[in-house]
């Protein structure tokens, strides 16, 4: 039943005008964050999440450009320091994790429609030092769906036996795979083992992430760039001072390897629920960290500036990946984590 009340309400969304939709978000500063754009298939992404084409893309920065007024990491700023608004409709495009297509499709596709952008580093992966675990695994099950039928029964054994998995299915054991834990690095190097993925030789041939010359054109073309941590973390689940040394070193890293004077951050994964008492703490003590990014969507913070995460959204799931579609279904989450919830009736006793 919820499940049918949550897809109604989303329908219902749809059927309102895009233009006032917008309207009703004036007031916010929105932003819409992307990891790849690809024409085809990327191994290690295309089995995490769906990937924009090109075309699609470009389709996103038309209507964005349409519908709001794209603003770049220094407007955003500047109207913070001088405590001066921002235009209405305000917006910005970012991308996370630093990956290759940043540079060879993204870029020319913002130059092209003149939209600003911020780029957010895993300082761990720039100039393709290691892979980001996840990328790996998404190399795993590209691997394991590509296998040839000779080596497959003795393969999945053998990975059934790593994920304590009862089914040999090979889309049970993706299920598995896709499910553990975003800090489990060290089963992803055990899982690549038994299927054979030499990670070491992917990393050479692929050279999946940008590079410190990459970052460099980036900057000169007057793109932003910010922190993403150093080895991408879900950093709720450390401790204290493990965060810090993932938000401080890659912001550090980045400040003095080009020389910027201040360095945003943005959470991997999402900062909810993170210490925003700790937040502020690191932005006196550090303060070329002068801004932090979240992954809320529409969600108002009084310390992060949260983002659309568009590859993630039910409409790309869908298909249905249109801009529109994506503005929308940011508004509908918003909206429905927001809905009133009845409070559970009391049980009626005999004698009450």
């Amino acid at each position: 039943m919820m499940r049918l009340a949550k897809n109604l309400a989303r329908l219902g969304l749809r059927a309102v005008p895009t233009t006032l939709m917008v309207r009703g978000l004036r007031e916010r500063l929105i932003g819409f964050s992307y990891h790849a754009i690809s024409e085809g298939q990327i191994p290690h992404v295309s089995h995490l999440f769906p990937l924009y084409t090109p075309q699609q893309f470009e389709q996103h920065l038309i209507f964005f450009k349409s519908r709001f007024n794209l603003v770049s990491l220094s407007q955003i700023r500047e109207s913070l320091r001088t405590d001066q608004a921002l235009p209405r409709s305000s917006a910005f495009v970012s991308f996370d994790d630093g990956l290759r297509e940043c540079l060879t499709v993204a870029r020319p596709l913002l130059l092209k429609h003149r939209v600003p952008c911020i780029f957010f580093l895993a300082t761990g992966f720039l100039d393709n030092q290691n892979w980001f675990h996840r990328h790996a695994l998404s190399l795993c099950i590209d691997k394991l769906r590509t296998l040839e039928r000779s080596d497959l029964a003795e393969t999945v054994e053998r990975l059934a036996q790593v994920l304590g998995s009862s089914s040999t299915h090979p889309e049970d054991l993706v299920d598995r795979m896709i499910s553990s834990s975003p800090g489990d690095s060290s089963k992803t190097m055990i899982i690549g083992e038994a299927l054979g993925v030499d990670f070491g030789s992917e990393l050479s041939a692929r050279r999946p992430y940008l590079t410190s010359a990459d970052v460099e054109l980036l900057l000169d073309d007057g793109f932003a760039i910010g922190g993403h941590s150093n080895h991408h973390p879900d950093l709720r689940s450390l401790a204290k001072e493990e965060a810090l040394e993932e938000i401080v070193g890659s912001c550090t890293e980045l400040r003095d390897r080009f020389q910027l004077p201040s360095v945003p951050f943005a959470f991997p994964y999402s900062g909810k629920g993170f210490n925003t008492r700790h937040l502020v703490e690191i932005g006196e003590r550090y303060p070329f960290i002068d801004l932090f990014f979240g992954s809320e969507g529409l969600e108002r913070d009084p310390v992060v500036i949260n983002r659309v995460s568009t590859e993630f959204l039910l409409s790309s799931r869908n298909g249905l990946q249109g801009p529109e579609h994506v503005l929308k279904d940011a508004v509908f989450h918003l909206l429905w984590r927001r809905r009133p919830r009845s409070r559970p009736q009391r049980p009626v006793t005999q004698g009450s």
